[in-house]
């Protein structure tokens, strides 16, 4: 039998039609859930059974987790002043390897989005550069955050912008110079 004849009686076959009215359907569900559109306006036993299937499917999901949202940029920024008045800055991207440091970011950002953590999480920066530098007296505490428009926002010319999240200085007594001896 040849090829042409098999397809042309294949298409035309009941069960082929109906597969591809099903697969047809299902595709315009997924396209519909996709776009967040609601098929619940289809009402009576025909609704709730392309309701039922969307659910079931997973076609009526808004596929949202395609796309992550975009996290605004956050950064903390760090101002060490010694006894004798010698000011610096430093960053917390000072790990031996990618990974480290990204977890020293995401604690940036868990700072950013909790807010009743700040003060706690900032402390322990400072404790941090305390330890790290004995002469240091003052660290200041920066952290900012980006703030990105929203589209209809950037199309009016709206751009992003930096803006202060958490300040805080910690200061101790000047650390005695030599040794300490009890």
């Amino acid at each position: 039998m040849p090829a042409a004849f098999y397809l042309a009686s294949l298409a035309m076959s009941k069960s082929f039609s109906c597969a591809v009215v099903l697969v047809a359907t299902h595709l315009v569900l997924v396209a519909c859930g996709g776009l967040n559109l609601s098929v619940s306006a289809v009402g009576g036993p025909i609704g709730r059974a392309i309701a039922w299937y969307s659910a079931l499917s997973g076609a009526d999901s808004g596929y949202a987790f395609f796309v992550s949202p975009i996290a605004s940029e956050t950064q903390a920024e760090f101002l060490l002043v010694d006894r004798e008045g010698n000011a610096w800055t430093e960053s917390l991207a000072w790990a031996t390897s990618s990974e480290a440091n990204m977890r020293l970011k995401n604690t940036v950002d868990t700072m950013v989005n909790y807010e009743n953590i700040r003060p706690a999480v900032a402390a322990s920066w400072a404790a941090l550069f305390f330890g790290r530098y004995p002469d240091v007296t003052t660290v200041e505490v920066h952290v900012v955050g980006q703030r990105l428009p929203k589209m209809s926002e950037y199309r009016t010319g709206q751009r992003p912008e930096w803006g202060t999240v958490f300040y805080e200085v910690f200061r101790r007594e000047a650390p005695p110079r030599g040794n300490v001896t009890t």
